[in-house]
């Protein structure tokens, strides 16, 4: 993903982590051929850990092709604290090197 896909996803990222709430956490992680996240711990919502991210989102670069599903798996790790809710927005074009994992055959 590059160019204008690229920037819309960034924009997409910034839009879900700016509505936010405080008391809200999160965690980061942008992939292709590998998986980067800004903390392998997921952040507490706040003003610094907001201008954290959206410099982390800032400096994403099209780098290899795109494995979703080492994606999928790590943001799906761990347990989910009694009384929170995990949500995952997954950010793609689409365009996969591993459908052929992710599909029933």
């Amino acid at each position: 993903m590059q160019g204008a896909k690229l920037d819309a996803a960034k924009l997409a990222m910034q839009g879900a982590l700016h509505g936010l709430r405080t008391g809200d956490r999160f965690k980061l992680l942008a992939f292709d051929d590998r998986i980067d996240m800004i903390s392998p711990d997921f952040l507490v919502y706040n003003d610094r850990s907001l201008a954290n991210a959206d410099k982390w989102i800032a400096k994403l670069d099209a780098r290899g092709g795109t494995e979703m599903l080492p994606a999928i798996q790590k943001s799906l790790e761990g347990d989910t604290p009694k009384g929170r809710l995990r949500t995952v927005l997954f950010i793609t074009d689409g365009q996969s090197n591993d459908e052929y994992r992710l599909l029933p055959q």
